[in-house]
């Protein structure tokens, strides 16, 4: 009998160490977070309701047209997004003609990343990204591609050589686009490989956030 309990606490004890834990404020669960952000922010798509969008956005803040064209993500005030509605029963043809009053979502960009304007209350996970977003502005025209690699890395995928897309070292969802210059690069075709990260900056995109790219 004494024999058996000790057997039933020795899998209790293997079972409470080897159990899935998300330890609070780990870069793990901040990452999961910024997952489930980006999952809501895409069920938005062309001929979305105006409804079902305005549950997951808000106009964001600062400077705007009317009506406002850019909008936050409630759930992560950095994740913003352009949009613009239209009617269905003239922009959205395979709609149904009873919904012709209802505005749809005709076109929506690309998760952008920004401060958000004017607001101090942010979570923990917001201002988490919000650092992140800054190393993002820090990265200049003029810099080289070294000075890149300090904080982002090529992201995975099929890219052009040199790569143009670029991801945060210390989260994969964070991203750039940098070109760079590349004119006299045919005279320096028999340096060793490696050579590209002198390049020069020429521009670099607004920070933006998408699912991380594997190879």
């Amino acid at each position: 009998m004494r024999a058996g309990y000790k057997c039933i606490i020795a899998i209790l004890f293997i079972l409470g160490a080897t159990g899935v834990k998300q330890p609070a404020n780990s870069a793990e669960s901040k990452e999961q977070w910024l997952g489930k952000r980006i999952t809501e922010a895409k069920s938005i798509q062309q001929g979305s309701d105006q409804e079902s969008f305005n549950r997951l956005f808000a106009a964001a803040a600062g400077k705007q047209t009317v009506p406002a064209s850019r909008f936050a993500l409630k759930s992560c005030r950095p994740i913003e997004t352009d949009v613009t509605f239209g009617y269905a029963g003239t922009q959205m043809p395979d709609k149904p003609q009873a919904s012709i009053k209802d505005p749809v979502v005709v076109s929506v960009s690309r998760l952008n990343l920004a401060h958000p304007q004017g607001l101090t209350q942010l979570s923990e996970q917001e201002r988490w990204l919000v650092s992140l977003i800054e190393d993002a502005h820090k990265i200049k025209p003029g810099m080289s591609r070294t000075k890149l690699f300090e904080t982002f890395e090529e992201d995975g995928g099929f890219q052009s050589i040199p790569a143009t897309r670029y991801v945060h070292k210390h989260c994969a969802m964070v991203k750039l686009d940098v070109t760079f210059d590349t004119a006299g690069k045919s005279a320096r075709a028999k340096r060793p490989i490696g050579s590209d990260d002198d390049l020069i900056i020429l521009t670099v995109s607004q920070p933006y956030t998408d699912f991380q790219i594997y190879d």
